[in-house]
């Protein structure tokens, strides 16, 4: 029974990179929606 936990997929270059930039973008989408929610809480 494999663990998943110890699963080792390896993804090609511009999937990591893909992955990180969406990563990245969702976090700064957060984080814009967060500060203009606190500077306009309307």
């Amino acid at each position: 029974m494999k663990n998943d936990l110890t699963n080792n997929d390896v993804y090609s270059g511009s999937q990591l990179f893909g992955l990180v930039i969406l990563r990245i973008l969702i976090g700064w989408h957060f984080l814009y929606e967060g500060i203009s929610k606190l500077v306009n809480p309307y």
